[in-house]
């Protein structure tokens, strides 16, 4: 008999998917490779394309709940994912907090809920910079997330429960011995120009969470469920070495902050505001 918490966690709404929630879709940024907004964020173009969301990580011998089987989706849009985690002073200048010191400002923030998330990407959006330029900031979706983490590729990631010596990716997915905390980019980037996908820092999305939406959810730029509880949280930390799962995620009430859970921003191209 499931419990009160998981009926809760049953979203009653699955049809509204990506065409029906998005607004001001974002024009299509032709011959951009990369992007550097007004405070020195660097986003890199993620081409669309197909892929194999949920693929089980191969050396890992827990088989997958079967309500989250793997699935093809298809990113229809290109889109500029943040090469690195929203870092302290970025978040500082911005919401104007006075909270960093000079060591850390090249960390990744984090110990933020995801509505605080929410509002940095709507501020950043505001600057009158970003609008005459005609950008605008989110969460990548859950797919978005791990079609980035994959290299936009079906290929399923190689774990391995102890650190090779000749690792140096910074990857640190269930593997021992834990890495400590480190400015964003001391990793070499995946393929796609991206860092710390699988390192550093747990990073917000914007899905809500619902147990067994694999099996429902919109083949095409799905959105998450239209409403929920928890959000969904994408990647790794530096000191996790426990559970072993695909591309390992664990979810927050966006009311909730950890240490452990930061975020990265897309950024949109949208029409210009002179």
């Amino acid at each position: 008999m499931k419990s009160k918490f998981e009926a809760r966690l049953k979203s009653d709404d699955f049809t509204h998917e990506a065409a029906s929630r998005k607004i001001n879709k974002p024009i299509k940024a032709t011959g951009l490779l990369s992007i550097v907004n007004s405070i020195g964020m660097k986003f890199a173009k993620v081409p669309a394309g197909k892929f194999q969301m949920g693929i089980p990580d191969l050396g890992n011998n827990i088989n997958p709940p079967s309500e989250v089987p793997e699935h093809q989706i298809h990113i229809t849009q290109d889109y500029f994912l943040s090469m690195h985690e929203v870092t302290e002073q970025q978040y500082n200048i911005i919401m104007r907090t006075a909270e960093e010191t000079e060591e850390k400002k090249d960390f990744p923030i984090a110990n933020l809920t995801w509505f605080q998330t929410q509002s940095f990407c709507e501020a950043l959006s505001d600057l009158p910079t970003e609008k005459k330029a005609g950008r605008r900031y989110r969460l990548p979706t859950e797919a978005e997330w791990e079609y980035a983490c994959r290299d936009g590729k079906s290929a399923p990631y190689r774990w391995h429960s102890r650190r090779l010596a000749t690792d140096l990716t910074g990857e640190a997915g269930g593997i021992a011995p834990p890495l400590p905390l480190q400015p964003v980019g001391s990793f070499p980037p995946n393929k796609l120009g991206l860092f710390d996908m699988r390192g550093n820092i747990w990073e917000w999305t914007a899905d809500w969470y619902d147990r067994d939406y694999y099996t429902r959810s919109s083949t095409k730029d799905p959105q998450g469920p239209a409403n929920g509880y928890i959000k969904v949280v994408r990647g790794t930390d530096w000191r996790f070495t426990g559970e072993r799962c695909r591309i390992d995620y664990p979810m927050l009430p966006p009311w909730k902050s950890s240490p452990m859970v930061g975020f990265r921003i897309v950024c949109e191209l949208i029409e210009k505001h002179e």
